[in-house]
């Protein structure tokens, strides 16, 4: 019983602590947070306004040890919420591969 109880918590923290998204800097420079609401988020289309890259994001189509991916508006939940952490305004060229999202963190100028 001990076995099953230590095995579940574990599972359960590694589920908490899985990593959903990663953000790859382009640049040495620390931009603000902004608001994730704001970030709008591009597949095929790209932005009318000038703007810059600054960084490349990776989200996780499935959650740690689970063969059931995440929804599409879990992800864009991740991708928005990682761009705006790291200062982006938008997301542009978003790839869909077999596992994992990606796409280009852009600040409009």
């Amino acid at each position: 019983m001990r076995k099953i109880t230590m095995l579940m918590v574990c599972l359960c923290v590694v589920n908490y602590f899985g990593c959903a998204a990663t953000f790859m800097s382009k640049t040495d420079r620390i931009y603000p947070v902004k608001n994730a609401k704001d970030v709008e988020i591009f597949f095929s289309q790209t932005p009318d306004k000038s703007y810059h890259e600054i960084g490349f994001i990776m989200v996780d189509k499935y959650p740690p040890l689970s063969p059931i991916p995440y929804t599409n508006n879990k992800i864009k939940e991740f991708i928005r919420a990682s761009a705006a952490k790291n200062g982006g305004d938008a997301v542009i060229n978003i790839k869909d591969d077999m596992l994992k999202f990606s796409g280009t963190v852009v600040i409009y100028q």
